[in-house]
């Protein structure tokens, strides 16, 4: 499926950028043959008036959809929406496996484990994210991948586990209390730093205590909007997760190991319940590879997924940094530094192709794709199911690396 609004641009940007005649149309008359037109057929001129008024609102609200694709010089070099470059505020195109059209950044979601029985409105499962567009470095599941309990805080911040970002810089000069659009804010619970979600549910950050400092910037409780408590629980003097236990008593337990000399998230065991059996597994391994920068030059990648006793399995693959590199002022200056998923294989994958292949756009944005193909074991050369044109913005040079 291909989403192609180029055809649109010969229309609308030259209708963005003209000074519209509010009698009679969007060309100037020169001369004052207007002027004493107008005199003589005053009646008539008034209805034209009315009608032409008409026309130029629906034709601005028509460009105004298509302008940030086509001139968006006349609203922003910016390709970021209002929760961040990897947050899916606008349509996502869903035909291979998701991807935002505003800023390219692709989406991956697989449910590893699920636990039946859990209590609350969000149960308890263990849920990989993957959007090709986050720059987080040092995540413990390597590039690009997050996982459902890895929410993040700060003053002026907050990270969902899924690639939102709620960060009130983005209406800050307008001075609003927040991004547009967005029903979720942060507040307080019971005097510790939380976030309200639109549901209702809230996440708190009670404070971590790490080699003697109180850290507010992870999650120790999640409570659904029906007040049942997900609780979280953190090894200690570290920001790790230790244990996930919703409120019946089921939990996760979550195992770390060190790969090339980086702490990494290896495994996650689902319990029926303290001192109870084992229900569920998944495993998880890590490969070194290339960013293709010169500063940054390897990173960790999450190449393979084992689930229970080893029985199925998830592969992946992946190519360098799209984005440019220019370490030099001025600045800022981007720099390549995360591999980008490539190729993925995925047994528990709930959407249209558990085989897939991501085409990226060559020094544009980092992880901003271009296509989605059919795979076959790993292959990168099948049809096209969904691409993009034109491509992401890649200028100014400022805009080619990303905040979130």
């Amino acid at each position: 499926m291909k989403k192609n609004i180029s055809r649109f641009k010969a229309l609308l940007c030259p209708l963005l950028h003209s000074q519209a005649d509010t009698w009679g149309g969007l060309e100037k008359v020169q001369g004052g043959a207007r002027a004493e037109e107008m005199a003589t057929n005053t009646p008539d001129n008034f209805k034209t008036s009315i009608t032409t008024a008409g026309r130029i609102a629906i034709l601005f609200l028509i460009a105004l959809m298509f302008a940030p694709a086509l001139c968006p010089r006349l609203l922003a070099f910016d390709d970021h929406n209002p929760i961040g470059a990897t947050g899916a505020f606008e349509g996502v195109i869903t035909t291979g496996c998701a991807y935002n059209v505003l800023n390219h950044n692709a989406t991956r979601h697989i449910d590893d484990i699920v636990v039946p029985g859990a209590v609350g409105k969000y149960g308890l499962k263990m849920t990989r994210y993957y959007n090709s567009r986050s720059t987080r470095v040092g995540s413990l599941m390597g590039a690009g991948w997050s996982h459902e309990y890895m929410w993040a805080n700060s003053s002026d911040k907050v990270e969902y586990p899924n690639g939102n970002v709620w960060d009130s810089h983005c209406t800050g000069d307008w001075g609003l209390g927040g991004p547009l659009g967005v029903s979720d804010w942060p507040t307080t619970w019971n005097g510790y730093p939380a976030f309200r979600l639109a549901d209702g549910g809230t996440v708190v950050f009670g404070g971590v205590l790490m080699n003697g400092t109180t850290y507010y910037s992870v999650p120790t409780q999640i409570i659904d909007p029906y007040g049942q408590t997900t609780t979280i629980t953190y090894y200690a003097n570290t920001l790790r997760i230790y244990r996930v236990t919703e409120p019946g008593g089921r939990y996760l337990q979550f195992i770390y190991s060190p790969v090339n000399g980086v702490t990494m998230l290896s495994e996650v065991d689902a319990y029926d319940r303290v001192g109870g059996s084992q229900i569920d597994s998944v495993v998880y391994n890590y490969a070194s590879k290339t960013t293709g920068g010169n500063i940054v030059t390897s990173a960790n990648c999450l190449t393979q997924v084992d689930y229970t006793l080893g029985t199925t399995h998830a592969y992946y693959t992946y190519q360098e940094d799209n984005s440019p590199e220019n370490p030099s002022p001025p600045c800022p200056c981007p720099l390549k530094l995360l591999p980008l998923l490539r190729t993925c294989q995925d047994v528990r994958y709930n959407g249209p192709m558990r085989q897939i292949c991501y085409d990226y756009q060559g020094s544009g944005p980092h992880g901003a794709i271009t296509a989605e193909r059919y795979s076959i074991n790993g292959s990168t050369n099948g049809s096209q199911v969904s691409w993009i044109d034109p491509p992401a913005p890649s200028a100014p040079l400022e805009h080619l690396i990303t905040p979130h």
